[in-house]
């Protein structure tokens, strides 16, 4: 059985760094599937709300939104196939289909009702949510673009963002809220903790 969990938090939670030590700490037996939005803006697509865009705010959050659900279906259902026949054992994502609802007008309902998503359905893919809480939360000073060459938004855009991501996650099941730490290994090694516990059950 391949289990799926997925990373989650507002900018500057400390994902990037997570990543790393799983892929460090348990080798074959995870793979990491990226974050689809990173993917876009990598490629040159910009923000919502860029002055290169040429449409209306509304349209370009919808197509830009689309792309990201889009993708994240299609390489989860990739990946689940790649695991099952390597024997992988659990995948986790870097964000997961929720994740677009912090970014939507109205938040997680109107999301929902627009891609035709059931909560049932999206709660139901991910066996666990790991939301690591954002320095912009917990220590606004320390907040920063270091680490992510993409990041774009300022301490308050990202406390925002980091309490409309915990929103849309609200009532999973396997929700395990992760504080921020000053020292960074303190929270690497709760994930570590949450990860080894899964592998556990699969």
């Amino acid at each position: 059985m391949v289990l799926k969990a997925v990373l989650t938090g507002g900018p500057c939670a400390g994902k990037t760094s997570c990543l790393l030590a799983i892929r460090a700490r348990f080798g074959e037996q995870v793979v990491t599937l990226p974050e689809a939005a990173t993917l876009l803006l990598g490629s040159g697509f910009p923000p919502p709300g860029h002055a290169s865009i040429h449409c209306s705010p509304e349209e370009w959050i919808s197509a830009f939104q689309g792309a990201i659900l889009s993708i994240q279906q299609e390489v989860e259902v990739s990946f689940e196939r790649l695991a099952w026949n390597c024997r992988v054992r659990l995948i986790v994502c870097d964000r997961g289909v929720l994740d677009g609802a912090a970014y939507w007008p109205g938040g997680r309902e109107p999301f929902l009702h627009h891609f035709g998503l059931s909560l049932d359905d999206c709660f139901g893919r991910y066996r666990s949510v790991l939301h690591l809480q954002s320095l912009a939360e917990s220590h606004p000073h320390l907040y920063g673009p270091e680490g992510n060459a993409i990041r774009y938004e300022d301490v308050a855009d990202a406390l925002r963002v980091e309490r409309a991501v915990r929103a849309a996650w609200q009532g999973h099941p396997g929700l395990i809220l992760i504080p921020a730490e000053i020292e960074p290994r303190i929270k690497i090694a709760r994930v570590l903790e949450v990860i080894e516990a899964l592998l556990a059950l699969s």
